[in-house]
């Protein structure tokens, strides 16, 4: 039998590692000559409990976390055809009608140590962190856990100290994220080769447990960072469409989280 030369038999293998794993790969022709494989996306199974089996995830820079591409909480499967509903009370009188997203939409807005999230009146996940575990893992289980903020802050990247990402502002009408998606929010995207894999931030707003009502919702996104300490403050990612930023708040304010996978 004749025997391949060693460059073919290289690319066969490759060709092989490629369709078997379902990985990106390309070429590192100007560093070390040799071809790279690397995974950037896949699924990991979350609680059944949470209204979904599995979530996919996506890696937007070498290194870094596996972000899941929904919040906690969310049960859709793209955000095409979104729903929106109304508080009983909102922020300025209990007499209006507060829109905000629907859960199954954007997930919920969770608390770290704050009971009086169960007074909510609407459709929003009413669960609470006790801040003994993780809100993620509580939820989704032990694959999942809520970022760090250190993690955050590189997502972030509001200096561009990191380069690590790109976001885009979504109105929900001239630009959206995917078609049909009227929701608001950033795309997040990776850098290099990781242009091509993004996830998607909706400015669901808060919850204000003082007048039980979302607030701000579509037009600011807020996310939980791990606490890291016991304080009444965690850090947040907060964005609307001019601006982002991380930094310290209450952590009995309702407040979205975007799960990292547990490794």
């Amino acid at each position: 039998m004749k025997k391949l030369p060693l460059l073919s038999a290289i690319v066969l293998i490759s060709v092989y590692v490629n369709a078997q794993v379902n990985v990106s790969v390309y070429h590192d022709c100007s560093k070390n000559g040799y071809t790279k494989v690397f995974g950037p996306t896949g699924t990991a199974t979350v609680l059944s409990s949470s209204g979904r089996t599995s979530c996919e995830w996506v890696q937007l820079w070498a290194g870094g976390p596996k972000w899941a591409t929904f919040n906690v909480g969310a049960t859709i499967t793209n955000y095409a055809n979104l729903t929106v509903g109304a508080d009983a009370t909102s922020f300025y009188n209990y007499t209006d009608q507060a829109p905000y997203y629907n859960t199954a939409n954007v997930g919920g807005l969770y608390a770290w140590n704050n009971p009086n999230l169960n007074a909510r009146k609407t459709t929003w996940d009413k669960k609470v962190s006790t801040g003994i575990r993780d809100v993620a893992t509580d939820q989704w289980g032990s694959n999942w856990k809520t970022p760090t903020k250190e993690q955050l802050d590189t997502l972030c990247d509001k200096y561009s100290s990191y380069g690590k990402t790109t976001w885009t502002w979504c109105d929900g009408s001239t630009t959206q994220y995917v078609k049909g998606c009227t929701l608001k929010g950033y795309k997040v995207s990776g850098v290099g080769d990781y242009a091509q894999y993004s996830i998607f931030l909706p400015a669901a707003g808060y919850f204000y447990y003082y007048y039980g009502t979302v607030t701000n919702a579509s037009d600011y996104g807020y996310y939980w960072s791990s606490p890291g300490y016991i304080s009444n403050y965690a850090y947040r990612l907060y964005f609307y469409s001019d601006d982002r930023d991380l930094y310290s708040y209450y952590r009995y304010y309702g407040q979205s989280v975007r799960a990292v996978l547990a490794q």
